[in-house]
């Protein structure tokens, strides 16, 4: 017969494991300044205005950043999909029904994301949006036979096959209503809209 320290040994792996609370992984934050809840509102009612959000559909990204003289830049961003899944932030904000999923570069995760804490990063944030975006489908390539005129294909010179091309979209402007923008010390904030 083991004796008992055996039966007991699983269960100190367990606690020696170091662990990652839920408030460290996904840590909801509240937003006090009323200058930047003032701003972030306006932001998301011109979302709404211009159609960037789909009826309920839509979270905001906000990347927030400090530049080299030390001031806070925030970027701004309207998304209807789950995009957040590619790389998922680690803190949130919830505003009059909306949710603000924040990139903060000055709040880290104890140590590398793995692919479990991920998952649960990623969990986490689902209970948070519920059902505010849109699932992306998988990406898929469009590819069309190229035409020297209709119905009649360009050919490959050395196979003989029809040429085909990649379809590429390219979109410009300002499609997703981004904004960037920079708080100054003295209480003053100047907001730019990249192209």
């Amino acid at each position: 017969m083991k004796p008992g320290f055996y039966y007991l040994l699983p269960l100190l792996f367990l606690f020696l494991k170091p662990a990652t609370s839920k408030g460290q992984l996904c840590q909801e934050v509240k937003l006090h300044d009323d200058q930047q809840r003032n701003l972030l509102m306006e932001y998301i009612q011109e979302s709404y205005r211009e159609r960037y959000f789909h009826g309920d559909k839509g979270v905001v990204h906000l990347t927030k950043s400090k530049d080299s003289m030390g001031k806070e830049n925030w970027y701004l961003e309207a998304v209807i999909d789950d995009r957040y899944r590619d790389r998922p932030p680690t803190q949130w904000a919830s505003f009059n029904g909306k949710v603000i999923l924040i990139y903060n570069s000055d709040h880290h995760l104890p140590g590398p994301l793995t692919d479990s804490l991920k998952t649960e990063l990623i969990n986490c944030l689902q209970e948070v949006i519920q059902d505010r975006l849109y699932i992306r489908p998988p990406k898929q390539d469009r590819w069309y036979d190229v035409e020297e005129k209709p119905g009649v294909p360009i050919r490959h010179a050395k196979t003989g096959k029809p040429l085909r091309s990649k379809d590429v979209r390219i979109q410009g402007g300002n499609a997703k209503n981004d904004k960037i923008i920079t708080f100054y010390p003295d209480g003053t904030y100047k907001v730019l809209i990249p192209v």
